[in-house]
């Protein structure tokens, strides 16, 4: 783990600046910020789900997704096939939907699996379907 002057890990302060969806001007300039952002942000996903605080793994994942990290798909289609209780499934599976095809078959076991819980709304099963139609949509459409 690296850390920064003030002897604290990057993964913290980096963390701390995270509030939400970020846009890629916004996810570079905390990266830059913390440079072991970068190599690190996927571990640091990992991580956080093994320990299980799902909060942040959504910073992570927020940060991560728009600086487009190698092994982000992996990680989180990961967590969504453990079925982890707390996760925030919608979130992750808006984050493949911005991915490739590799996910398609964990958006359907996502999507098979919460069926029968997600009624009468289906908010997961919405996401899902949204998620596989960005992936089959062209680019800039």
């Amino acid at each position: 783990m690296t850390y920064a002057e003030d002897g604290k890990p990057q993964a913290d302060l980096a963390a701390s600046l995270v509030n939400g969806f970020l846009t890629e001007q916004d996810a570079r300039a905390v990266a830059d910020q913390y440079p072991d952002t970068y190599g690190s942000i996927v571990l640091w996903i990992r991580e956080a789900a093994d320990a299980g605080d799902w909060t942040r793994v959504g910073k992570f994942t927020n940060l991560a997704a728009p600086l487009r990290a190698a092994g982000l798909d992996a990680v989180v289609q990961g967590i969504l096939d453990s079925g982890a209780p707390g996760c925030n499934a919608e979130d992750l599976v808006e984050i493949l939907g911005g991915g490739g095809g590799s996910a398609v078959a964990c958006l359907f076991r996502v999507a098979e699996r919460s069926v029968s819980e997600d009624a009468p709304a289906y908010w997961l099963c919405q996401k899902v379907i949204a998620a596989l139609g960005e992936m089959g949509a062209p680019a800039g459409a």
